[in-house]
């Protein structure tokens, strides 16, 4: 997946994946808690597999908890992952 640097009001943030889903219908954004707990990761793997059947796009951070558990459940080639300190 490619690496982009983007500058959104006034800030740098980095993104991978194809950024031109991120203007495209149907994009869905699931974020949550970093101390997730079993009961909400399953919750957030649930809605984003459901989503991702239906043809959603998922935009997320690459935090753990609730997003990295979305982002693992989610398609990846539907997936746009954005970082405001880097994907490092």
């Amino acid at each position: 997946m490619t690496v982009h640097t983007l500058t959104i009001h006034g800030r740098q943030i980095t993104a991978r994946g194809n950024l031109d889903l991120i203007v495209a219908p149907g994009r869905v954004l699931i974020t949550g808690s970093r101390a997730s707990t079993p009961y909400g990761e399953t919750i957030a793997s649930s809605a984003a597999e459901n989503l991702a059947c239906r043809g959603a796009i998922l935009i997320a951070s690459t935090a753990y908890g609730i997003d990295g558990t979305a982002v693992r459940a989610a398609r990846p080639d539907r997936t746009v992952l954005i970082q405001a300190a880097g994907l490092d």
